[in-house]
Formats: structure tokens, C-alpha cells, sequence
């Protein structure tokens, strides 16, 4: 039977290594206690989906990387990477603003072109 726990424990406590953190900078990053860290990489217990959320967004990787073991495209997204990532999102919104003013956000994608 597979066990969830066991990939979660070991991804986060590699991805938490390699950026350098103890489990107290984690745990003072995700507002939860260094007793749930511990828990979390030992495999005694899974965080809620908040904190999970959370983890995901400090790591950079999706939530699959944290429960999927082996695979290639489990390796965190590097922190530059993601910066760039979440600048270039906002710089696309941005101009979808200007180039459909007055248009609500949800609206925008549905949009035709005028012609």
C-alpha cells in the first residue's frame, strides 16, 4: 500500500534543506509550531490544506511534488524562477487591463476580437 506520508516527509524536509531553513524558520514562515514540522517530516502527520497551501507557495513546487517520490519534474521551481514567474503573471494582467479597459477581469478571457 502506498503511504502518503512517507514522500511528504522526505520532500519537504529535502526542499526545506536545500533552501537552508531549520524546521523553526518553516514553522515561523507557515504560522504553525516546530512540534508540527517535526510531525510533518517524520511522517506522523499531514498539514491541513491551508498550510499545505502555504508550503507549496514557500517552496515554489506544486503540491504533486510534495507527495509524488522519484520522478523528474518533482524538483522545486528555483526562487528566482518563480519570481520571475509571478512578475511575468502580473505584468500579463496588467496589459490585459489596458488593452480591454473597462472590461471586468472575468470577462477578459471570453473577450473576441473587435473586427
Amino acid at each position: 500500500m502506498y503511504d502518503v506520508n512517507e514522500p511528504f516527509s522526505k520532500n519537504l524536509k529535502r526542499f526545506r534543506l536545500e533552501r537552508g531553513m531549520t524546521q523553526a524558520d518553516l514553522a515561523e514562515k507557515l504560522g504553525v509550531s516546530g512540534v508540527s514540522i517535526f510531525g510533518y517530516e517524520s511522517g506522523d502527520q499531514l498539514p491541513r490544506r491551508e498550510v499545505l497551501n502555504a508550503v507549496c507557495r514557500t517552496f515554489g513546487v506544486r503540491p504533486s511534488a510534495l507527495f509524488e517520490d522519484g520522478e523528474d519534474d518533482d524538483k522545486p521551481v528555483p526562487p528566482k524562477i518563480a519570481e520571475m514567474a509571478a512578475r511575468n503573471a502580473e505584468m500579463a494582467a496588467q496589459l490585459a487591463r489596458a488593452c480591454n479597459p473597462g472590461v471586468p477581469p472575468s470577462k477578459k478571457s471570453t473577450a473576441r476580437p473587435r473586427g
